[in-house]
This record gives C-alpha cells, sequence and structure tokens, in this order.
C-alpha cells in the first residue's frame, strides 16, 4: 500500500496530551505535535528551537544541593545568587563576582542545602527581602558588585498576635527602657518557654485612663493649672513627655501629632513615646518561666512599670517567633510588603503600612498595617502570595483572590475582600510562575500545572 504524506503547516496548538490522541473532529488538532521537544511554537503557526546554555562554573560543592535566585537591579545591573550550603556567591555578565583579592566572592547564610527549597522572596530596588518557615525574616543588600549583606530585618515595628484576654495573668517589667530588663508574671506563672529567645513582647495600656489630653492654648488644668517638665499628656493616642517650658504658660495651638522624636506644639516641644504600648525582645528566659530577660525596643508605658501592682494582662506576645513559627512567603502588593503562613498561623496574611515596608504598626489610619486571616472551612497553610492586577494566594487547599472591596480603590484595613478562587490546592515548597497576566502553579499532588 502506498504511503501518503500529508502537509502540517502549522504547529501552534503545541504539544497536545496523549489522552487527545484520534481527536480529528478539533480544530486544534491538526495543528499540534504528540511531542515538541526543544522547540517554541510561534503564534504565525512555526517553530523556533530553543535556545542552548552555557557552562559558567561548578557550584562551590556539586554533591550538596544549590539553588539559584535572580536579583534584577535594572537591564544593565542583573545577577544570579547561588545559594549552598550557608553560603551565597554571585554571578554577573557571565562570570562569578570576585573580592578585591581576586578571590570568589562569598557571604555566609543561616540556610543549609536541605533548607533552600524553601526560600521565597521579593525585591525592592537594591534590596531582596527573603522568607523561610524555620529563620527569622531577613533581607539581602547589595551596595556594590563584591558588596553584600545578608541579616535578620529590624523591623519599625513588628506585629503581633492578638493581646492577651485572661485577666488572671499578668505582667510587669523592671524598666520602661534600656537593656538587660525583667519581665516578670503576676502572679507567678510559667509563662515563657526557651523557644520565646529572640522574639518580642507586648505590654500595653489604655492611654486615656493613665494620661490628660493635650488641649491647643492650655495651661492643662489636668496638671493643677500648670506644665511642668516631664510632665506626659496624649493625643490622638499617642503619648508624649513634655521635653522644654519656655516661659511657661499656656501651650501651643499645633498638636503633637509625630510618632518618633521631639517636635514642637508651636511653643512647647514634645517626645513621643509611644501609642498605648511598647514592646521587647527576649533574650533568655528562666528554667521556671515565672520570668523573662528581655532588651526594650520601643519605651514601654510607665503604668506596665515597676512593682506588682504595675502588672497588666494586656500583654501579647509577637507573631513571628520561634515558639509560632515565621512567615513561609512574601510578595509586594499595593505598596505594601506582604508576609503569609506560619506554623502557629498558617492562613494569616501580614501587610506592612503603605510605602513603609518594615513597619507593622497598627494605626487607625488607612496606611496602616494589616493582619488578617482566611475564613475558609479547612486550616490550609499558605504555600506562596503573588501580586498581580490582585493578590493571588496559595493554599494546600485552594486558592485565593485578596483585593479591596470596592472596584477601584486601594486595599486598606477597612476594605479587604477575600475570595475563594479555586480549590485545586498548591504543592509546597514550589513557587509561582506569573507570564505576563497569567499565574502557573504546581497542583498539590505535584502532577498538573494549573
Amino acid at each position: 500500500m502506498a504511503k501518503a504524506s500529508t502537509i502540517q503547516s502549522s504547529f501552534n496548538a503545541g504539544e497536545l496530551s496523549p489522552t487527545l490522541d484520534g481527536r480529528v473532529d478539533l480544530a486544534k488538532y491538526k495543528y499540534g505535535c504528540a511531542k515538541m521537544e526543544n522547540f517554541y511554537p510561534l503564534v504565525q503557526g512555526g517553530a523556533r528551537k530553543r535556545s542552548g546554555t552555557r557552562f559558567v562554573n561548578e557550584v562551590k560543592n556539586s554533591a550538596d544541593v544549590t539553588r539559584l535566585i535572580p536579583f534584577e537591579f535594572n537591564t544593565t545591573q542583573a545577577y544570579i545568587l547561588e545559594f549552598g550550603n550557608l553560603y551565597m556567591r554571585v554571578y554577573k555578565d557571565g562570570g562569578q563576582v570576585l573580592d578585591s583579592l581576586s578571590a570568589i566572592y562569598e557571604i555566609a547564610t543561616p540556610y543549609p542545602s536541605a533548607s533552600l527549597g524553601a526560600i521565597q522572596y521579593a525585591q525592592s530596588a537594591d534590596v531582596l527581602y527573603l522568607a523561610h518557615p524555620d529563620y527569622n525574616p531577613r533581607k539581602l543588600i547589595r551596595t556594590a558588585h563584591d558588596a553584600w549583606t545578608l541579616s535578620i530585618i529590624a523591623f519599625d515595628h513588628v506585629p503581633f498576635e492578638p493581646t492577651n484576654l485572661d485577666v488572671a495573668v499578668e505582667v510587669r517589667c523592671s524598666h520602661t527602657t534600656g537593656n538587660g530588663r525583667t519581665l516578670t508574671t503576676e502572679p507567678s506563672t510559667a509563662l515563657f518557654t526557651s523557644n520565646m529567645v529572640g522574639g518580642q513582647f507586648k505590654l500595653s495600656e489604655i492611654v486615656g485612663s493613665n494620661h490628660g489630653v493635650w488641649e491647643p492654648h492650655s495651661d492643662n488644668t489636668t496638671y493643677s493649672g500648670s506644665l511642668n517638665l516631664n510632665d506626659i499628656v496624649y493625643f490622638e493616642n499617642n503619648v508624649y513627655k513634655l521635653k522644654t517650658t519656655p516661659g511657661g504658660g499656656k501651650t501651643g495651638t499645633s498638636a503633637p501629632i509625630h510618632d518618633v522624636g521631639t517636635e514642637s506644639d508651636g511653643k512647647f516641644d514634645w517626645e513621643y513615646l509611644h501609642s498605648g504600648s511598647g514592646y521587647v525582645t527576649i533574650t533568655a528566659v528562666a528554667g521556671d518561666g515565672f520570668t523573662a530577660t528581655c532588651d526594650v525596643v520601643k519605651t514601654l508605658p510607665d503604668s506596665v512599670v515597676g512593682l506588682a501592682a504595675a502588672a497588666t494582662h494586656r500583654w501579647a506576645h509577637g507573631a513571628w517567633t520561634g515558639k509560632n513559627g515565621y512567615p513561609r512567603s512574601v510578595s509586594f502588593f499595593e505598596d505594601r510588603l506582604w508576609w503569609a503562613g506560619t506554623a502557629n498561623n498558617p492562613q494569616t496574611l501580614w501587610a506592612s503600612k503603605t510605602s513603609n515596608y518594615e513597619n507593622h504598626q497598627i494605626v487607625d489610619l488607612d496606611e496602616s498595617a494589616m493582619i488578617f486571616t482566611l475564613n475558609t472551612d479547612q486550616v490550609n497553610v499558605i504555600e506562596w502570595i503573588n501580586a498581580g492586577r490582585k493578590l493571588t494566594i496559595g493554599t494546600a487547599g485552594g486558592e485565593f483572590i485578596c483585593s479591596a472591596a470596592l472596584e477601584g480603590e486601594a486595599l486598606t484595613p477597612g476594605n479587604v475582600s477575600v475570595v475563594r478562587h479555586s480549590t485545586y490546592g498548591s504543592k509546597s515548597n514550589v513557587a509561582p510562575e506569573r507570564v505576563e497576566q497569567v499565574l502557573l502553579f504546581v497542583q498539590r499532588a505535584g502532577r498538573k500545572l494549573r
């Protein structure tokens, strides 16, 4: 029998699934291939051979798992970062970056080979933010080709868990500021554990119950008809200390609204102290768990400092600690830096203040930091977050879309909408890839690309 060869004039249907074998009734069937290897189908119909690769250099140790992460500052300054067992190396313009002594440039990292697959990252100019469920969030800063710094992020304000509601467990601190201070539970309670070391702890007060309010052009009758040096007032929940009293008399007319340093109200200078709370970093914990040693990061209210009577039940653990775990995912969206998914709060997202990526302070303004938890019928850890026109959230049990509740408006604490988009679920430690307006992710079992 004679053989017939049909002309295939187009390949733009790409590679077809074997389950479509024999489907001659489909229009795309005659434009597809059973296998298209090392070629890209073109819209015009033809196919282009995939470009090749070039050997640049062997990694530090080929026996270990190594991961490559891109770092692109602009079109002329792009790097490939080689993350290996507890180290990072840098490649640029097709070769390794060397230091001033012509040795391979390298910095230390906390990530062993087995942990590299779980790193997720988000870049802003010369800063790369790194998330990992087992390590404190870090940032990698580039100042030159051979000058990189990797450090734990020193947040202006860290995020916290909800404030304690158990009035039977109270905590006080020995001082409002300084290092090597002591947290004490009242009555003695085994509250502190060793995995809290390095984490934060917050103490709060009700501002209006402890201070008089600042008033314009007033002698503030709260202070017996006169204002004295070091008197404390509050305005819009910010607490201030009077630093100068030139000529005495009445206050100015410009309300103190600053949240750092010292500013004038038009007459007197006021030092910002706190906004109803302060927090510490725990450096050591007593064996019985009744006390902990700490360094004060943000000034504590006077009302929570001193003897047993100063103890308060308004305390909170830091959201990201060795006790609670650390966020596994990070992304930028609407000028905020977003983190998501800790071991203790697997479905929670934390967003920074607007344009202030390392500040998670909650304030009564639209630019406030945000904390919210996915409301679903199953508790599935957030595996990744990715920003496009909306924020897409991938969990082990499904995919969600986060955006402003009102179309065309910015995402703010009072304007958040999260809806379930699909229920495929995502594979752990496999980040999605955005191609223009399409987001590709690997399904939970690892056998399908969605």
